[in-house]
């Protein structure tokens, strides 16, 4: 009997484990998004846009949404949150296609305030517990067959040291769940939002305009300036205008799954071509009268039918002139049928109004 292994009493029973080959895995068509930004560029105006969305509003500012078709859940407890992700889990996501949280800075200092109750200070054994409890928040909020939006409000932070500061924004979260969130999401964007009051004229140079909204995601960060992330590549270095639905339908691309299209815009079958009437002699010689000395219930012999019109062949020209052969695909001119020559459109289309923000994937901002 071979002696055993050094060191495996302390690894447990030998399993062996299931294997998937990543080759044949296209990248998932849900989104797991985090978006943070500060007070007033419009998150929660942005989370209006996603499909069929819940949203689940611990910062008071569902007032935003008034008129549009979102169902919101208004200040839930951390018990109450809770018990409607584990009917979120029962119900398999209960027909909703995207789950959001607005916002998780708010929700966290919910569930401080509560884990402490009548503490007079926070102690290590109540920031573990309140940790813990949005662990496993965050957890089952990711194994929901829909997508995940999470909504943060963003902090300044100062690194290096005195003479080389740097100022970065990030979401503002406390502890390490702030890393753990960082983990968790495939794509992590800070939004923004700017008033454009200029735009290009005819002649080049700028006039103005009516204020214009501009609202911007980047998940792509050329410096330190912000935290962002993009793990399955999906939206690229370019700022993204901020709409959901453009996000989730560039998820769907980029996975291999495109979205259905409406009913409106459903591909119509092709229809057949159209059978052409079977081709009529123009000039048909009439039948010849049958001789008067036919006797009566003999057949008629059968009139001749005459050789379909054929075109014309050009009479040869001198020899001192080059011959030009007539081309094959010419029509008919005396066939009604046949098709008008083409022309050539040189109409150019006209040329749009370019504003001087940077260059983004997707152009304009709405305005709520």
């Amino acid at each position: 009997m071979a002696a055993p292994t050094r060191g495996t009493g302390m690894l447990g029973p030998s399993q062996e484990p299931h294997i998937t080959n990543m080759a044949g895995v296209s990248k998932p068509a849900r989104l797991k998004l985090l978006i943070y930004g500060a007070p007033g560029v419009g998150k929660t105006w942005l989370a209006g846009d996603a499909p069929k969305p819940l949203l689940f509003d611990f910062d008071g500012g569902a007032a935003s949404l008034a008129g549009r078709n979102v169902d919101v859940v208004e200040r839930p407890t951390t018990d109450e949150f809770q018990g409607h992700v584990h009917w979120l889990l029962q119900a398999g996501g209960a027909g909703y296609e995207t789950i959001i949280v607005d916002t998780l800075t708010a929700a966290q200092k919910q569930t401080t305030v509560e884990v402490m109750g009548q503490a007079s200070r926070m102690s290590q054994q109540l920031w573990g517990d309140t940790l813990t409890i949005w662990r496993k928040l965050l957890i089952a909020l990711e194994g929901l067959p829909c997508n995940l939006l999470i909504i943060c409000h963003e902090k300044e932070e100062n690194l290096g040291d005195e003479d080389h500061a740097v100022k970065r924004y990030t979401y503002a979260l406390q502890g390490s769940i702030s890393s753990d969130l960082h983990a968790m999401f495939d794509s992590i964007g800070r939004m923004t939002k700017r008033n454009v009051r200029t735009r290009k004229g005819a002649d080049g140079k700028p006039e103005q305009i009516e204020p214009v909204e501009v609202r911007r995601i980047r998940f792509f960060a050329p410096a330190e300036d912000f935290v962002c992330k993009d793990r399955l590549n999906l939206f690229g270095r370019e700022p993204l205008k901020a709409d959901v639905e453009l996000l989730t339908r560039l998820a769907h691309e980029k996975s291999g799954q495109p979205e259905a299209p409406a009913e409106d815009e459903q591909p119509k079958p092709a229809a057949a071509p159209p059978t052409p009437p079977p081709a009529e002699p123009k000039t048909a010689t009439p039948p010849a009268p049958a001789p008067a000395s036919a006797a009566p219930g003999q057949p008629k012999p059968a009139a001749p039918v005459a050789p379909p019109r054929r075109r014309k062949k050009a009479e040869p020209k001198q020899p001192t002139q080059p011959t030009l052969p007539e081309p094959e695909s010419a029509p008919d001119p005396d066939d009604a049928d046949a098709p008008p020559p083409d022309k050539d459109d040189t109409t150019q289309p006209p040329e749009g109004d370019d504003f001087p923000w940077e260059q983004a994937t997707s152009g304009g901002g709405k305005t709520p």
